[in-house]
């Protein structure tokens, strides 16, 4: 295990009926004026808007509105909202959605604190370095989706349509203060929603677990647990909207996949998989979650089929047959690790029911030049398996 110093600043206020303490929370970070953001008017039609829009006017505390953030959130937005930062002199940002609206908002803060278009910023992380910290304004997060896990931890991604390119980028400083965490507001939530969040989900705690050939203990043991626990609740989270429980276990679950936790004493997460998303998303516009589901399973085909041929370990495989899914322990090492890989491609299949892109609108895909980009670009690590143009082309193939 190696060193590490872990804090995660973010209080989270997590249950039914505790949203009138907004106020209090926007007050004791110092809040005197908020950039309220939020999306597509979904908000607006739950009701959700007017509850936070009332809780605001009721205690006084001005706030000015940007609406309109797409769930592949764009540059365009994030320079919208620097300009009303810097116009209206908000000192805190209210973000009101899922991992978008989150994510962008914190592009915002971001590109404002360095006084850099957030693109450059994108493409040249050292401009962060000069950045100003008095110049970081607070974020606060009241979710709506169960998803990304952006609502407790300091990182991004966006898209920038000129160039068709989804990046990710992150800062300490914009983890957000305090975030709402009300299992009632995903009662609303669409099918297609609730199946990328789970996928979402499910993909981070993968990439956390895949970060080395050995077993690690800690981290290991959690992303375990959190995967036992987000397939326990899946089936009643997916069949009924309105079961709390389940919205509840299903929440809590995305936010603690990626808040840190799972990646004490580790290197970094395998990342790739992300990467190869990011790029497909850009590309086609499509869901997140539904991308990652099509994509996660084909990757750890990859990995294993790299592990026999390499000779390496596949203790990673093993470990998650035995402890999330109960495998029987006496069948020989290559066995277990196939049928782990087998059942969660068939959790992912469960959760979104297609499995190919023309499915969800995407066809004639030219993946030939995302593998050129992919190979070219900085989105593929080699935590655990460096990725070569036939391992990219398989997963294509698959999916296409």
């Amino acid at each position: 295990m190696q060193n590490f110093i872990y804090q995660r600043k973010t209080e989270l206020v997590f249950g039914k009926d505790m949203l009138h303490k907004l106020p209090d929370e926007l007050k004791r970070n110092g809040a005197t004026k908020v950039l309220l953001t939020y999306g597509m008017n979904s908000i607006k039609k739950t009701g959700l808007y007017d509850k936070v829009v009332s809780l605001l006017n009721d205690n006084n505390i001005p706030f000015v509105e940007l609406s309109g953030i797409k769930p592949n959130p764009e540059v365009d937005t994030c320079r919208q909202g620097v300009k009303l930062i810097e116009e209206n002199n908000i000192d805190f940002v209210l973000a009101v959605g899922g991992g978008s609206v989150i994510d962008n908002s914190k592009h915002m803060i971001l590109s404002h604190a360095v006084g850099k278009d957030i693109w450059d910023i994108i493409k040249d992380p050292t401009l962060m370095k000069g950045a100003d910290k008095t110049k970081f304004i607070g974020i606060g997060t009241i979710l709506t989706i169960s998803a990304t896990g952006s609502e407790m931890n300091n990182g991004g991604v966006i898209s920038n349509p000129e160039v068709t390119e989804k990046m990710a980028t992150g800062h300490p400083l914009l983890t957000p203060t305090f975030s709402f965490l009300d299992p009632t507001v995903l009662e609303t939530l669409p099918l297609k929603q609730r199946q990328a969040g789970l996928s979402d989900t499910m993909s981070h705690l993968l990439e956390m677990y895949f970060t080395s050939h050995e077993d690690e203990g800690f981290p290991d043991r959690m992303i375990e647990g959190l995967m036992v626990n987000l397939i326990n609740y899946a089936d009643d989270y997916l069949e009924d909207n309105l079961y709390y429980e389940a919205n509840a276990q299903v929440m809590l679950t995305a936010t603690y996949a990626l808040n840190g936790i799972t990646g004490l004493g580790k290197a970094s997460g395998d990342w790739s998989t992300h990467g190869i998303e990011h790029d497909l998303s850009a590309r086609t516009d499509i869901t997140h979650g539904i991308g990652l589901a099509l994509i996660h399973p084909r990757t750890l085909e990859v990995y294993l089929k790299g592990d026999i041929e390499q000779g390496r370990p596949l203790t990673k495989f093993i470990n998650l047959g035995r402890e999330v899914f109960k495998l029987d322990d006496t069948k020989d090492e290559e066995a277990i690790a196939k049928e782990t890989v087998y059942l969660i491609k068939y959790e992912f299949s469960k959760w979104i029911e297609d499995n190919k892109l023309p499915d969800y609108g995407v066809t004639n895909y030219d993946y030939e030049a995302s593998v050129d980009w992919l190979l070219k670009s900085d989105q593929l690590n080699d935590c655990y398996h460096k990725f070569t143009k036939e391992d990219l082309e398989y997963i294509y193939e698959k999916i296409i």
